[in-house]
């Protein structure tokens, strides 16, 4: 990295003056955003989100062949979903997501993070039946899953007991 003579100060120790890198203008690292209020003093992921969104909320934050969202356009997404999460269960129920990286499959992560409740991830590899034995082990109340899964999900509908809503 190259310093700026302008910025250097310069400092006698009894020998030539020798320049001295103190004080070098360098961009201060921003503090660290602050914990939710409900959530016992811990940094969430979502508040990672929240903090960068007010500081630079048209920068773009994810973008692929599809396209790309903002800072703020993806928290008003995640927001959205963690409303729909609140409504649905209580802090700490367990929501299941089937489906392929996507803007959607990052934002329910960040909405559960949000609204409290525990992201189960099955991976869209599997068998139904073994989806059936994760979604029943780890006592899912909803799943998630992307619209290519939905007829292999409803082969093993009708046995999924905890489950009470599928999107």
């Amino acid at each position: 990295e190259l310093v700026d003579p302008r910025r250097v100060v310069m400092f006698s120790v009894g020998r030539p003056r020798l320049p001295l890198l103190w004080k070098i203008a360098r961009p201060r690292c921003p503090k660290l955003p602050k914990p939710s209020n409900n959530r016992g003093g811990n940094v969430l992921i979502h508040d990672y989100l929240d903090f960068w969104c007010q500081r630079a909320p048209d920068q773009i934050l994810i973008s692929d062949e599809s396209g790309s969202m903002s800072r703020f356009e993806f928290a008003a997404r995640t927001r959205q979903i963690a409303n729909l999460m609140a409504d649905l269960v209580e802090p700490g129920a367990r929501v299941a997501v089937i489906g392929k990286n996507s803007f959607d499959f990052l934002a329910i992560y960040f909405a559960a993070s949000r609204s409290g409740v525990v992201p189960v991830p099955v991976n869209y590899r599997l068998a139904p039946t073994e989806w059936r034995f994760i979604l029943e082990d780890a006592g899912t109340e909803v799943v998630i899953a992307d619209v290519e899964f939905a007829a292999a999900l409803d082969t093993v509908r009708d046995d999924l007991g905890t489950v009470t809503h599928f999107f």
